[in-house]
């Protein structure tokens, strides 16, 4: 699936839900997902200034395809940045 039928299933997922408190619980469901970083990859490089909670952002390219790994400590942060990852990460 490319980056846009990505975005396109998510929007179609949020359109399911009735109301902004079953988003919320369909992000923190992606959340679920999340696969925390290794201790020593969270550090002031990859500290993500200006998020709510605590959150870090890994990149690295590797043959040309970018690969992002995240952690965050809340759910929303491990369900946002989980989507995030979804969409932008292995392209």
């Amino acid at each position: 699936m490319n980056m846009i039928e990505t975005v396109a299933r998510y929007k179609e997922d949020f359109d399911l839900f009735p109301t902004d408190n079953d988003k919320l619980e369909y992000i923190f469901d992606l959340g679920k997902r999340h696969t925390p970083l290794a201790e020593e990859e969270k550090n002031s490089t990859t500290y993500v200034q200006g998020c709510a909670s605590d959150a870090w952002l890994v990149g690295e390219c590797n043959e040309g395809v970018l690969v992002l790994r995240a952690e965050g400590t809340s759910q929303m942060a491990k369900g946002m940045l989980t989507l995030l990852l979804d969409i932008f990460s292995g392209r």
